[in-house]
């Protein structure tokens, strides 16, 4: 299965190349692109980066920030990033967002209709903290990133993977 991950700037970021050798692992072909607020946490190999037009069957966003998911949402498309994630949208596939929101930012009253869009138009939402599917993620307290993204199990993923498999 062709996987791409779509990586912004969150500290869950730093855990991607855990991510990626998890799917390797489990012999996914991968495909990485991620924003340029994610380099603070992460490095991907090049090995894992586009060459031409990419065609997944499956899109995974970690993290998804609170601006990624809001532009995603309106159909903005001024990034690599976006035009992968508008562009996978529409075409029907297994797509998983897993949204690494700040508290106060969680409170903005765009946020639960970002989600209702995002989740009506068939994206899958999990929780950092627990690694649950759920409409409503958890808010991050504000500080507690990297606490979150130490305790984040890449096997959520694969998990979420298998599921789509059926």
């Amino acid at each position: 299965m062709h996987v791409a991950l779509a990586i912004t700037g969150a500290p869950l970021a730093a855990r991607s190349e855990d991510l990626i050798s998890v799917l390797d692992d489990a012999g996914h072909r991968i495909t990485a692109v991620s924003t340029e607020a994610s380099r603070a946490w992460t490095r991907i190999d090049d090995r894992w980066l586009p060459s031409g037009r990419i065609r997944p069957d499956v899109l995974i966003v970690v993290p998804a920030t609170f601006n990624t998911l809001n532009k995603w949402a309106a159909g903005l498309n001024d990034t690599v990033v976006l035009g992968l994630l508008n562009d996978t949208l529409g075409l029907g596939m297994p797509i998983l967002a897993v949204p690494m929101i700040a508290d106060r930012l969680a409170a903005h009253p765009v946020w639960p209709i970002t989600l209702a869009r995002l989740t009506g138009a068939g994206v899958d939402l999990l929780d950092p903290t627990t690694g649950c599917c759920t409409t409503s993620p958890k808010p991050i307290a504000s500080g507690t990133g990297e606490q979150i993204a130490a305790r984040f199990q890449p096997a959520w993923i694969q998990h979420w993977l298998r599921s789509t498999e059926r």
